[in-house]
């Protein structure tokens, strides 16, 4: 385990329209926008009974009626030359499976689940190196079933999509076994 901070933050590649230019998707540590959560986040990587959850939320470049599921993109990127270690989640890297994805808005203040507890999904991809070598690129997605297709009318809502999870190796045994 490195002693030196690890900056844990994400780079939002979102196309939106220019007709609204607030409209796509953030990421915020530990809590919706509304709620008090951060953009950054550091972390001296010296407790494994540590987990992080950021915050995905979106807004709409347009109004929607109809709306079955939310698909998204993260292109992550660290302050350092290399992806760190503590980002390695793959099968058979440092930290093989600390990774999840979960549509649970359970405590997220100020940021309306889009899908009114109904989604189901998760995580797609999880790539390294996509764009450098310190960069990370994660493609999830969630849905509902038609009859439950929502109307996504107020340009200026921020609706929850995700949390982004990361474990540590004590909550990820945890997890697994609840």
């Amino acid at each position: 385990m490195t002693q030196e901070p690890i900056l844990l933050c994400g780079l939002l590649l979102v196309a939106a329209t220019g007709v609204a230019s607030a409209a796509g998707l953030s990421l915020h540590w530990n809590n919706c926008t509304a709620a008090g959560g951060v953009q950054n986040q550091n972390f001296a990587c010296n407790d494994d009974l540590t987990t992080f959850s950021a915050t995905g939320q979106f807004r709409m470049p347009s109004a929607l009626t109809g709306v079955t599921g939310a698909e998204f993109t993260i292109e992550m990127a660290t302050a350092g030359a290399a992806l760190p270690a503590w980002w390695r989640v793959n099968a058979g890297e440092c930290r093989d499976g600390h990774l999840n994805l979960d549509g649970l808005a359970a405590g997220k203040v100020g940021c309306p689940d889009w899908s009114g507890g109904k989604a189901q999904g998760g995580l797609a991809a999880y790539n390294e190196a996509v764009f450098g070598n310190n960069t990370a690129h994660i493609l999830g997605g969630f849905a509902v079933r038609s009859i439950d297709a929502r109307n996504l009318t107020d340009l200026t809502q921020s609706y929850f999509a995700f949390n982004l999870v990361v474990f540590s190796e004590h909550r990820r045994a945890f997890a697994q076994r609840s």
